[in-house]
C-alpha cells in the first residue's frame, strides 16, 4: 500500500497472520491494496488472476475515494472494497469471509476436477478394452494404451518396452522423436536389466517407480532432465516389460495418476495375453497337422527310400565284378537314395517342431552335413563336440543358421570340401562352417540369405562373423556366449 495510515494500521496484523512475499512473487494468496498501488500493479495483479481460478487469488482494496467509473474499470480485479480509514475489526470479518468462500472454491474444483478424471479414466479404459476385443495386433492396442495415457497425465512422450532375453525392447512408442528413440534403444541394448538398478527394482517389487534429474541415472539426463514415471507391466506375476512416461511438467505424479497409469499396464498385459493365447491355439493346430504329415512321411515315404538304398548298397557289393558302367550307376543310385533318405528326415524334422527340439543340436548339424553330401558328393569333414543344454532359442537359431550356410553351399559355392565344427566349453558355444569354393565379395553381396542368419545371431546375441573373397572358399563362424551362467559364475 501506498499510504501510510492504513499500511501502519494493517502491518502488524497483516505480518503475524501472514508471511510477506516480494512484490511480483509467483507464490501469492493474498493481496491488499490501495487505489495507488492497484494502478502501480494493474498488470501484475491482472496476469495472476488470470492464470487461477478469480475465487482463488482474493484482491481487497482499500480507498475511501472512487469514482463509478473507476469502480467498474476495477470489478473484476477487485474482490472486496473497504472503506478507509480501516476498521480492523470489521476488516477481519470481511477478510475471513472472503478467505471461507475461496476455501469452498477450491474444495468445489478440486472435486469437479476428481471426478472430471474419473469419468475420462473410465472413458479412456472402455476404449481400450474395446480395442482389446477386437484385435490382436499388440501395437495397435499398445498405440491406442499411449494415446489414452497422454489425456490423463502430462505427457511429453511414451512407449511401452517388453524384457527380451533379459534386455529390455522398445516395442511401441508416442511422442519421441528418432533421436530420443535411438538414445532410448542404445541405452537398453548396452545394458542388460540386472545391470539397470531401477529396471532391477520393478522387476521385483512390481511397483511404479520415479526418475527425476536428481537421481542420478543417465536415461534421465539424456533425455532433456525431464521427470519420468515407469509402471510394469505384469502377466502372471511376472514382470514382462513396462510402460516409460516422460513427463512435460517438473513435477512428481500423484498416488491417483500412478493408479490411473498401472491401470493401463495392466490393459497392455491383457493385449498381450491375448495375442499370446491366440498364437498358441494357431500353432497347436499348426503342429497337429505338421505331426500327422510326419508320420505319413515316415511311415511311407522314409520307409521306402531305406529300403531302396538297402536294395541299391546290395545289389553294389554283390555285383562287385560288374562292367565299370553298371557299377558307376548302382554307386549314383545308392548316394541318391541315400541323399533323399537324408533329406527326407530333414523335412520329418521340420514338420515336427518338438522333435527338432529334442533332437542335440550336434546330431541335427550331422544330419544337414550328411544330406549335402549325399547330393553333392562333397569331401566332408566333421569336429561335432557332445552336446552340452543350450537354450532353445540357441539350438534352433544355430540349426537356421547352418542349414542356410549348407544351402548356400550347395547352391552358390562350388566347393569340393565343406568342414564344420561346433563346440560347447565354458558357457561358450561356437560353430564354425568353412568351404573351398568360388568365394564372393562380401561387400557386394546383398543377399536374404547372409542378412537372415546374421538377424538369426543377433536375435540371441551371438557373435556372427563371415569371411570370402574370390577364389578362397568361404567361412562362417557363430559364437554365443551364456551371460547368465557367466554372472551366476561371479
Amino acid at each position: 500500500m501506498k499510504h501510510s495510515t492504513n499500511r501502519d494500521l494493517l502491518s502488524k496484523w497483516v505480518q503475524e497472520t501472514y508471511q510477506l512475499v516480494n512484490t511480483h512473487s509467483n507464490d501469492v494468496d493474498l493481496i491488499i491494496v490501495d487505489k495507488d498501488a492497484l494502478i502501480e500493479n494493474y498488470d501484475y495483479i491482472e496476469d495472476r488472476k488470470s492464470k487461477t481460478s478469480p475465487l482463488f487469488l482474493p484482491v481487497m482494496l482499500i480507498t475511501n475515494n472512487m469514482t463509478t467509473q473507476e469502480q467498474h474499470t476495477i470489478l473484476e480485479l477487485i474482490d472486496v472494497i473497504v472503506e478507509s480509514p480501516v476498521n480492523i475489526t470489521m476488516f477481519k470479518q470481511q477478510l475471513d469471509v472472503l478467505l471461507r468462500t475461496r476455501d469452498l472454491s477450491r474444495e468445489v474444483k478440486v472435486a469437479k476436477d476428481a471426478e472430471h478424471e474419473q469419468r475420462l479414466l473410465a472413458e479412456t479404459l472402455q476404449e481400450t478394452a474395446t480395442i482389446l476385443s477386437s484385435t490382436l495386433n499388440t501395437q495397435e492396442v499398445f498405440e491406442r494404451i499411449l494415446q489414452n495415457i497422454g489425456r490423463l497425465l502430462p505427457v511429453h512422450a511414451s512407449a511401452v518396452c517388453l524384457i527380451e532375453n533379459g534386455f529390455a525392447r522398445i516395442t511401441q512408442t508416442l511422442g519421441y522423436s528418432s533421436q530420443e528413440i535411438a538414445i532410448l534403444n542404445h541405452f537398453f541394448d548396452d545394458y542388460p536389466i540386472h545391470d539397470l538398478p531401477f529396471l532391477k527394482q520393478i522387476i521385483d517389487e512390481q511397483q511404479i517407480i520415479q526418475l527425476t534429474p536428481q537421481s542420478q541415472f543417465d536415461i534421465t539426463q539424456q533425455l532433456d532432465n525431464f521427470p519420468i514415471i515407469i509402471a510394469p507391466i505384469i502377466l502372471t506375476d511376472k514382470t514382462i516389460g513396462f510402460i516409460l512416461v516422460k513427463l512435460s511438467e517438473s513435477l512428481i505424479a500423484d498416488r491417483l495418476r500412478q493408479n490411473h497409469l498401472m491401470a493401463f499396464a495392466t490393459q497392455a498385459a491383457i493385449a498381450i495375453q491375448n495375442a499370446r493365447l491366440y498364437a498358441q491355439s494357431q500353432s497347436i493346430a499348426v503342429i497337429q497337422e505338421r505331426e500327422r504329415l510326419a508320420r505319413d512321411f515316415h511311415d511311407s515315404v522314409t520307409q521306402t527310400l531305406f529300403s531302396a538304398s538297402v536294395i541299391s548298397e546290395s545289389i553294389r557289393r554283390s555285383y562287385g565284378d560288374a562292367p565299370d558302367d553298371l557299377s558307376n550307376l548302382l554307386e549314383e543310385l545308392h548316394l541318391l537314395t541315400r541323399g533323399a533318405l537324408a533329406e527326407t528326415r530333414t523335412l520329418i524334422l521340420e514338420l515336427k517342431p518338438t522333435k527338432l527340439l529334442e533332437t542335440d543340436l550336434s546330431d541335427l548339424l550331422k544330419q544337414l552335413a550328411e544330406s549335402i553330401w549325399s547330393r553333392k558328393q562333397l569331401s566332408l569333414r566333421m569336429s561335432l563336440s557332445a552336446d552340452v543344454d543350450v537354450p532353445m532359442r540357441v539350438k534352433v537359431a544355430f540349426y537356421r543358421i547352418a542349414q542356410e550356410a549348407f544351402h548356400n553351399i550347395v547352391k552358390h559355392s562350388r566347393a569340393n570340401t565343406v568342414e564344420i565344427n561346433y563346440r560347447h566349453k565354458d558357457s561358450v558355444a561356437l560353430l564354425e562352417i568353412l568351404d573351398d569354393g568360388i568365394g564372393f565379395e562380401i561387400h557386394n553381396s546383398q543377399g536374404l540369405g547372409l542378412y537372415n542368419m546374421s538377424q538369426r545371431a543377433k536375435n540371441i546375441r551371438a557373435i556372427f562373423d563371415i569371411q570370402s573373397s574370390l577364389k578362397n572358399g568361404t567361412s562362417i563362424q557363430i559364437r554365443w556366449q551364456d551371460m547368465e551362467s557367466t554372472e551366476d559364475d561371479d
